[in-house]
């Protein structure tokens, strides 16, 4: 597998295997990982994944992704985010677990623990406000533009998922001035606002917004911790990059409650006339 990253650009890819092939085609990784696949090798300088025996290490030098041997669909594609929003990371981006919708005007990012209602209040906005376009559900990265994963998982209210379906506004050229970020809860029922940008920070942190780069992920029974996989200081590096990105919002809330609560604080913060 090779790998090419360029400035606000998803990670382009070029499966080697049929295998390869079979896992990047199918939804539930389009619905995990943020990229585009190539149909030919570039002319330029790309990264190669290869596996390893119990080694994972991003080697710039090399320009090699080394993975562990033998994981599965789900690990592989885990890891393969884990490495992506690494080195996206050194390029400038600050790649999120979140999902991200262009509504009423504005850049809506939307943060919640896995099952919290990222996908179906995204889904929920679209549909409320006319021309909303969803990026992405989970795997969103933000640089001179904003990319999200091309495929959305459709939930209900009860958080069972219903099928996939696809994200129309996956690359987004022109965005909108005005940011508002938002972290969803599911205990008692408030709205608040978040000014402290420390505050902001630390509330996506708890809602698995930086996971990918934050919590060092374990493979076949083995912990390997990110700061190692990378050969520097990694999480560090991406918890400042991650203060600019909270400082960056016009507006933040921490919001809790029912499905059916946090839907109505939505409308009222994304478009407060909406009445």
């Amino acid at each position: 597998m090779k790998l090419l990253f360029e400035p606000d650009a998803p990670v382009q890819i070029l499966p080697e295997t049929l295998q390869e092939t079979e896992l990047l085609a199918s939804d539930a990784v389009s619905a995990k990982l943020n990229f585009r696949l190539m149909s030919a090798l570039p002319n330029r300088d790309c990264w190669c994944l290869c596996s390893g025996k119990e080694t994972f290490s991003i080697r710039p030098d090399s320009r090699e992704i080394v993975f562990p041997a033998d994981l599965g669909p789900e690990a592989f594609c885990y890891a393969l985010r884990v490495a992506s929003d690494g080195i996206l990371l050194d390029r400038g981006s600050i790649p999120l677990h979140c999902a991200a919708v262009i509504a009423a005007g504005r850049q809506v990012f939307l943060f919640a623990e896995p099952g919290g209602g990222k996908s179906y209040f995204a889904d929920m906005l679209c549909e409320i406000f006319q021309g909303a376009v969803l990026i992405g559900d989970d795997h969103v990265v933000v640089g001179g533009c904003i990319t999200g994963n091309r495929v959305r998982r459709l939930r209900e209210a009860k958080r069972e998922m219903l099928g996939y379906a696809r994200n129309e506004g996956s690359v987004m050229q022109q965005i909108p001035a005005k940011k508002i970020g938002i972290v969803l809860g599911c205990t008692c029922a408030r709205c608040a606002p978040v000014s402290s940008v420390q505050r902001r920070r630390e509330l996506i942190c708890r809602a698995s917004g930086g996971k990918y780069l934050l919590q060092d992920p374990m493979f076949q029974g083995k912990r390997y911790q990110i700061d190692e996989i990378f050969g520097c200081a990694k999480k560090e590096q991406y918890q400042i990059k991650l203060l600019d990105f909270a400082a960056g919002f016009d507006s933040f809330f921490s919001v809790s409650g029912s499905f059916e609560e946090i839907g109505w604080y939505l409308k009222e913060i994304i478009d407060p006339e909406r009445r």
